[in-house]
């Protein structure tokens, strides 16, 4: 009896032990996606920085059809004074008015920014 008791409390051990490594292992997971993530969010910042301040236009076809377009995670685009320039990967009913989508597009940005932090792009104004 007191075997079987102890092979019990094994098992329950086992299974508590390869539970802890598989929630372990989804967390680094889930940290390394969340990372590269990032690193693309901001390679596509980067992309648009650098097709608004370059004087020419023969790379832009290039970054438009193998950044912009590959993107996957949802992008809002803003001004300074945070309204909405464009937007890609967000769901709208382009039936609604300009106003409700953009009202829309701001409370996407409030939660966008209560997620992540902004990035920012730098736009160098040569007029």
């Amino acid at each position: 009896m007191l075997k079987a008791v102890n092979i019990k409390r094994f098992l329950i051990l086992l299974a508590l032990a390869i539970a802890l490594g598989i929630l372990y292992y989804t967390n680094v997971i889930v940290k390394n996606l969340e990372m590269r993530e990032k690193q693309i969010a901001n390679l596509y910042a980067k992309s648009i920085e650098y097709i608004v301040n370059s004087p020419g236009t023969s790379e832009f076809t290039f970054i438009f059809d193998q950044i912009i377009l590959a993107i996957d995670f949802p992008v809002i685009v803003t001004d300074r004074e945070r309204n909405p320039l464009f937007y890609r990967n967000i769901e709208i009913d382009t039936t609604l008015s300009k106003k409700q989508r953009e009202k829309i597009l701001r409370r996407e940005i409030e939660k966008m920014e209560k997620t992540f932090e902004p990035i920012k792009i730098d736009y160098q104004d040569t007029l």
